[in-house]
């Protein structure tokens, strides 16, 4: 009854419509855009900037998973980066990388293509770190 009464009325629609979207973009955390989601991906930042200055051991795994990372060469160059910028600050750096877990047949058909990239992530890592 409501909806009926909501739509055949076009000013209050619209102003519902613009309620609805303006409690969605404020109280839902998994959109992207919404303020809440934004708060507390910046309280997380500061809480584990505050975490890295603080830590005496300066010591730091990084591990980049092929199974749920892309497989291509900018996103692993962007991963070597960052750990390059943390050696640069003074942090001791273990790089680990996770090979594919796929199939034998996936493997069997692109074997060299994998080789190729996971030797091209070497050269990366060896020119980086």
């Amino acid at each position: 009854m409501l909806k009926y009464i909501i739509k055949k009325n076009k000013i209050t629609y619209f102003i519902a419509l613009k309620i609805y979207y303006f409690l969605r973009f404020v109280l839902q955390l998994d959109n992207r855009k919404s303020l809440t989601h934004t708060l507390n991906r910046k309280l997380i930042f500061l809480k584990e900037s505050q975490n890295l200055r603080l830590n005496k051991k300066k010591k730091m795994g990084i591990v980049y998973d092929l199974n749920c990372s892309p497989f291509t060469l900018g996103d692993f160059f962007n991963a070597a980066m960052t750990a390059r910028f943390f050696q640069i600050k003074g942090y001791k750096i273990n790089f680990f990388i996770i090979r594919y877990d796929l199939d034998r047949k996936i493997l069997k058909k692109n074997k060299k293509r994998f080789e190729f990239f996971y030797q091209e992530f070497q050269k990366i890592l060896k020119s980086l770190l």
